[in-house]
């Protein structure tokens, strides 16, 4: 059996600066594995206030809203919760490769 393996990160996708500053991030997965197609995949875009210096926040209703709907888009897809990172967001995932 052979498998694929992948682990949940959020990336800062665009910055805006000014008197209410904002930083827009995202959900992704770099899975390792032979298929190409999802070497990286991405959650819908969500604003991470400037004061937020710890990234996604699980009691923020839009951060845990754009988290669930990735991973349900990844369960789909067959990927499956293996582990637990360091941050409440860094699934690591498997999926078995046909």
């Amino acid at each position: 059996m052979t498998w694929e393996t992948c682990e949940i990160i959020y990336v800062i996708v665009e910055e805006k600066w000014g008197i209410f500053p904002k930083e827009t991030a995202q959900y992704q997965t770099i899975a390792q594995g032979n298929d190409p197609e999802f070497a990286v995949m991405k959650s819908g875009k969500f604003d991470l206030e400037k004061l937020n210096t710890a990234g996604p926040n699980r009691k923020n209703k839009k951060h845990k809203a754009a988290f669930d709907a990735f991973t349900a888009k990844l369960a789909e897809q067959g990927w499956q919760q293996c582990g637990q990172g360091e941050l409440w967001f860094n699934w690591k995932l498997q999926r078995q490769v046909l």
